[in-house]
Protein backbone atom coordinates (compact mmCIF):
# COMPACT_ATOMS: atom_id res chain seq x y z
CA UNK A 1 0.00 0.00 0.00
CA UNK A 2 2.59 2.98 -1.12
CA UNK A 3 0.02 5.75 -0.47
CA UNK A 4 -1.41 4.63 2.72
CA UNK A 5 -0.88 7.62 5.12
CA UNK A 6 -2.19 5.64 8.04
CA UNK A 7 -6.28 5.84 9.35
CA UNK A 8 -8.14 8.88 9.85
CA UNK A 9 -8.91 10.11 13.59
CA UNK A 10 -12.94 9.61 12.19
CA UNK A 11 -12.22 5.91 11.10
CA UNK A 12 -10.35 5.31 14.93
CA UNK A 13 -13.37 6.77 16.49
CA UNK A 14 -15.46 4.42 14.32
CA UNK A 15 -13.41 1.69 15.26
CA UNK A 16 -13.58 2.16 18.69
CA UNK A 17 -16.93 2.46 19.27
CA UNK A 18 -17.49 -0.58 16.82
CA UNK A 19 -14.70 -2.74 19.40
CA UNK A 20 -16.84 -1.42 22.48
CA UNK A 21 -20.36 -2.74 20.87
CA UNK A 22 -20.04 -4.62 18.67
CA UNK A 23 -20.87 -7.69 20.26
CA UNK A 24 -23.77 -6.31 22.35
CA UNK A 25 -25.54 -4.88 19.85
CA UNK A 26 -24.84 -7.70 17.04
CA UNK A 27 -28.42 -9.02 18.04
CA UNK A 28 -27.69 -13.25 17.11
CA UNK A 29 -29.05 -16.79 18.40
CA UNK A 30 -25.60 -17.77 18.26
CA UNK A 31 -24.10 -15.22 20.61
CA UNK A 32 -27.70 -15.02 23.35
CA UNK A 33 -26.24 -13.94 26.45
CA UNK A 34 -23.05 -12.35 25.33
CA UNK A 35 -22.07 -8.77 25.28
CA UNK A 36 -19.33 -6.37 25.18
CA UNK A 37 -17.67 -6.23 29.03
CA UNK A 38 -14.54 -4.66 28.65
CA UNK A 39 -12.27 -2.54 26.27
CA UNK A 40 -9.16 -0.99 26.69
CA UNK A 41 -7.05 1.52 24.52
CA UNK A 42 -4.11 2.92 24.61
CA UNK A 43 -3.41 6.13 22.63
CA UNK A 44 0.48 6.84 22.16
CA UNK A 45 1.24 10.40 21.09
CA UNK A 46 2.33 10.85 17.22
CA UNK A 47 5.81 11.26 17.78
CA UNK A 48 6.24 8.03 19.88
CA UNK A 49 8.51 4.80 18.03
CA UNK A 50 6.75 2.80 21.42
CA UNK A 51 5.35 -1.15 20.17
CA UNK A 52 3.05 -2.60 22.89
CA UNK A 53 3.09 -6.29 22.32
CA UNK A 54 -0.06 -8.52 22.84
CA UNK A 55 -1.55 -7.20 26.34
CA UNK A 56 -3.41 -10.44 27.26
CA UNK A 57 -0.50 -11.84 28.85
CA UNK A 58 -0.39 -8.88 31.14
CA UNK A 59 -3.95 -8.69 32.15
CA UNK A 60 -5.43 -11.11 34.72
CA UNK A 61 -9.45 -11.49 34.96
CA UNK A 62 -11.07 -12.96 38.36
CA UNK A 63 -14.65 -13.24 38.71
CA UNK A 64 -15.78 -12.55 42.76
CA UNK A 65 -19.50 -11.80 41.94
CA UNK A 66 -18.57 -9.39 39.38
CA UNK A 67 -15.65 -9.27 36.53
CA UNK A 68 -12.38 -8.27 37.57
CA UNK A 69 -10.02 -6.88 35.23
CA UNK A 70 -6.79 -6.02 36.55
CA UNK A 71 -4.95 -3.96 34.64
CA UNK A 72 -1.39 -3.64 36.85
CA UNK A 73 1.18 -5.78 35.24
CA UNK A 74 0.40 -3.64 31.74
CA UNK A 75 0.62 -0.05 33.78
CA UNK A 76 3.92 -1.54 36.00
CA UNK A 77 5.60 -4.12 33.28
CA UNK A 78 4.65 -2.22 29.83
CA UNK A 79 3.23 1.93 29.87
CA UNK A 80 5.42 2.88 33.00
CA UNK A 81 8.77 2.53 30.86
CA UNK A 82 7.44 4.56 27.88
CA UNK A 83 5.07 7.11 29.79
CA UNK A 84 6.06 9.73 28.37
CA UNK A 85 4.85 8.45 25.03
CA UNK A 86 1.76 7.69 26.41
CA UNK A 87 -1.33 10.37 25.27
CA UNK A 88 -3.55 8.79 27.21
CA UNK A 89 -5.27 5.00 28.08
CA UNK A 90 -9.60 4.72 28.04
CA UNK A 91 -10.49 1.46 29.94
CA UNK A 92 -14.41 1.09 29.36
CA UNK A 93 -16.39 -1.27 31.37
CA UNK A 94 -19.88 -1.79 32.93
CA UNK A 95 -19.46 -0.64 36.05
CA UNK A 96 -22.47 -3.06 37.55
CA UNK A 97 -20.70 -6.31 36.25
CA UNK A 98 -16.77 -5.31 36.58
CA UNK A 99 -14.55 -3.74 38.32
CA UNK A 100 -11.22 -2.43 37.12
CA UNK A 101 -7.50 -2.72 39.25
CA UNK A 102 -5.53 0.21 37.95
CA UNK A 103 -2.28 0.69 39.76
CA UNK A 104 -1.45 4.77 40.82
CA UNK A 105 -0.09 6.58 38.06
CA UNK A 106 0.61 9.74 36.68
CA UNK A 107 -0.47 8.45 33.06
CA UNK A 108 -3.97 9.62 32.11
CA UNK A 109 -6.28 6.61 32.17
CA UNK A 110 -10.33 7.38 31.39
CA UNK A 111 -12.69 5.22 32.81
CA UNK A 112 -15.81 5.05 30.72
CA UNK A 113 -18.87 3.50 30.18
CA UNK A 114 -18.51 0.54 27.63
CA UNK A 115 -22.53 1.26 26.79
CA UNK A 116 -22.61 5.14 26.66
CA UNK A 117 -18.63 5.77 25.98
CA UNK A 118 -18.85 8.58 28.41
CA UNK A 119 -16.60 9.46 30.88
CA UNK A 120 -17.64 7.83 34.69
CA UNK A 121 -16.62 9.77 37.54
Amino acid sequence: MPNFNGYTEDAYIKFKEAARVGVTSLNTCSKAGCENNFALFIELKDSSKAYLPNLSSYLKYDFDSINIFDLTNIFTELLEEIKEEVEKVEVYYNKYLSDIVIPNTDIKVERRNILTGKEMI
